[in-house]
């Protein structure tokens, strides 16, 4: 039986590369969807459409709000080759597309070739002494984030100049992580601007890239964010999530809006 976040991935089938989906309120941010989440909703319909069903990359403009309720999806293949397929996703709702991703897709656990890698993931304490995120609900009702205490003090209106935020991601449910639910973990942190500002308003994602390297291995994911570039109220995120068992299962890149409150 699928668990409740394969439901939510359920996409009614309408034609030819055309489908329809019910996006549930579970991870709203206030009355908005997680964009990771509406990613995850785009990178299942690109999944049924090309040949290759494992993701290697996915990028998402985020060009209105999503909401709650009915969303279709269409699906144009770009290419698809004999190791790598690309194509593109429109998800729309009341008549308006609210996000545009590009995906290339590949079979990369069943190949070998050369490995290379320099990042080591950040060392944590154990995921219950860790600082769980407050209050926003009901995205945190159904995942369960928590930050390094060296990290959140912004939580408590202590604030320094460094823009990295580390710490656990997972379902709170106890469902595995898993590739599938890859876009809704790398949208699960706050932005790592609060540590230098606090909470100080809506960060809406523009863009943003995933690069998948690993299968996840662990239910709980190891996280590291940062930003070191806001311009003009544009930011840039980087970000690593890694497994449990020391491997590294994804990269991301965001560009978002900093709209902060006026005093």
């Amino acid at each position: 039986m699928a668990d409740r976040f394969e439901q939510e991935l359920g996409l009614r089938t309408l034609g030819a590369n055309r489908f329809e989906i019910e996006m549930g309120d579970r991870w709203n941010i206030g009355p908005v969807p997680n964009g990771g989440y509406s990613l995850s909703v785009a990178a299942e319909a690109l999944r049924r459409v090309l040949d290759f069903d494992q993701p290697l990359s996915l990028t998402g403009h985020f060009l209105r709000p999503a909401q709650a309720g009915t969303a279709t999806i269409e699906v144009d293949t770009l290419r698809s080759g004999r190791r790598m397929g690309y194509a593109r996703a429109v998800l729309s709702q009341e008549g308006s597309a609210r996000l545009a991703v590009t995906a290339v897709n590949g079979n990369p656990d069943s190949r070998s070739g050369f490995d290379h890698l320099t990042l080591t993931p950040p060392e944590l304490p154990a995921f219950e002494d860790c600082t769980p995120i407050p209050g926003v609900r009901p995205f945190n009702d159904n995942m369960s984030v928590r930050l390094d205490p060296a990290c959140a003090g912004w939580l408590e209106g202590r604030y320094d100049e460094h823009c990295v935020l580390t710490g656990w991601v997972a379902f709170a449910d106890g469902r595995p992580a898993d590739r599938a639910a890859l876009p809704l973990f790398s949208d699960s942190f706050p932005p790592p601007v609060f540590r230098r500002l606090g909470p100080v308003g809506w960060v809406p994602t523009l863009e943003l890239t995933l690069h998948y390297h690993r299968a996840p291995a662990s239910a709980r994911l190891i996280g590291r964010f940062s930003t070191q570039v806001v311009s003009s109220g544009i930011l840039e995120e980087s970000g690593q999530l890694w497994d449990e068992t020391g491997q590294l299962v994804a990269r991301v890149r965001q560009l978002a809006l900093l709209q902060q409150r006026q005093a």
